[in-house]
């Protein structure tokens, strides 16, 4: 009885504290800058951590600090909560929780009249109710998997529409501008936008660090004059602008000898300004909070009643064997598909935090190294057209020369 007190003690220590958590997560959510949905009950199951420190990606040393890491649900939690269960059990597998004489606990006798109908109508009540949850989380969860999958996809859908902008309008620059140093500055712009883009998607965009990560590119330059001129907030928008309004001036001066010409230009910039807005946009990509949070108590309140329900019954099992069941396969068999059950439910719940930001280092975000890398490059060679147009002269018709040469060959 000693025993049994200390183990209830501890019980409703650990229930209490996860009650009190869920009570104030619920009522006082936290928007962190790497998740947004309601904080629920089942975020006192799941390791929520995310390093929030800068940014560090594989191609050079952008950013000092630690790498964004999905995170890595600790298995101690994984087994804590279904070591409650063990708890429960110990705690009520004795003979004061079964005032009827006898075993096995979950009889009847010889009137057809249930026997510790106490211990063991509870055990069915929970096992009744599980059932119940069960089947309406599996709907639940279904569905918020399949809307964080569906989000995560349309963000890195929306990346490569705007690395397709960025190619759009290096085409267009490269051929509607002649060439001068005008043209290669414009370019340069093009590829600054697009790096601030995806900054702001970092939460980087007006950090020191994102302006050390666009100088060591090359495609800020000025001497801190261009940043200091961009609109805190909106860098890349001012980006656009200055393009647009360079081509404005190149049509003013002639430089660009045709209305129809500056045109295609700023209806590309207008292209690529929508398409780099913004990435992580939180108003029409991020789960309703009051959705999440409904999907959250959901999944909770099933793996409760799951792990009072085995707590339960691990109890009848541990009167009806004097504490021996410990030395039968089934106890650990059970105890192992409580500990995967409660581990599958936390880790699809905890999709929509891994999934969120595809824009990290992370082998599952979008290489943004090595397709940055090729823009710029893409972007050099246009600036230099001579070194990647075959031919010389306009209309990329060969000459008599050419044809010739070519014959030769």
């Amino acid at each position: 009885h000693v025993y049994s007190i200390f183990y209830f003690a501890y019980f409703c220590v650990l229930v209490f504290d996860v009650f009190i958590a869920a009570l104030f997560s619920l009522f006082v959510p936290s928007f962190g800058p790497m998740r947004f949905h309601g904080a629920s009950l089942c975020d006192c199951f799941i390791d929520q951590s995310i390093p929030n420190g800068p940014l560090k990606i594989s191609s050079g040393p952008l950013f000092a600090g630690p790498a964004l890491n999905a995170p890595r649900p600790r298995w101690f939690d994984f087994l804590k909560y279904p070591m409650l269960s063990v708890i429960l059990q110990l705690i009520l597998g004795w003979s004061y929780a079964f005032p009827d004489v006898g075993r096995p606990a979950c009889r009847k006798d010889e009137f057809e009249l249930a026997q510790n109908s106490g211990m063991c109508g509870l055990e069915e009540t929970l096992r009744l109710g599980h059932l119940q949850l069960r089947f309406l989380t599996a709907i639940v969860i279904g569905g918020y998997v399949v809307s964080t999958v569906s989000l995560w996809r349309a963000r890195r859908t929306n990346y490569c529409a705007l690395c397709g902008a960025v190619r759009n309008l290096l085409i267009q620059i490269s051929t509607l501008v002649p060439d001068s140093d005008t043209k290669i500055c414009m370019e340069r712009w093009v590829i600054l936008g697009y790096e601030l883009a995806i900054l702001k998607a970092r939460g980087k965009m007006d950090t020191s660090e994102g302006r050390q990560y666009l100088e060591s590119l090359g495609v800020l330059a000025g001497g801190g004059k261009e940043w200091d001129n961009m609109v805190e907030g909106d860098r890349h928008s001012t980006v656009w602008y200055w393009i647009q309004r360079e081509s404005v001036s190149l049509t003013e001066e002639g430089i660009i000898r045709s209305e129809a010409r500056l045109k295609t230009l700023c209806e590309a910039v207008s292209d690529i300004r929508g398409k780099s807005n913004d990435l992580m946009s939180c108003i029409d990509r991020d789960h309703s909070l009051a959705y999440s949070s409904l999907v959250g108590i959901t999944v909770s309140f099933s793996v409760i009643t799951m792990i009072l329900w085995k707590g339960v019954q691990w109890a009848i099992w541990f009167y009806d064997t004097r504490g021996m069941i410990w030395t039968e396969p089934r106890m650990y068999a059970d105890l192992i598909l409580l500990v995967i059950f409660y581990t599958i439910f936390n880790l699809l719940f905890n999709i929509d935090q891994i999934l969120y930001n595809p824009f990290g280092p992370r082998e599952l975000d979008v290489p943004h190294d090595i397709v940055g890398a090729g823009l710029r490059r893409l972007a050099t060679r246009l600036g230099e057209s001579k070194m990647c147009f075959p031919y010389e002269g306009s209309g990329g018709v060969p000459s008599e020369k050419h044809v010739v040469e070519m014959k030769s060959e």
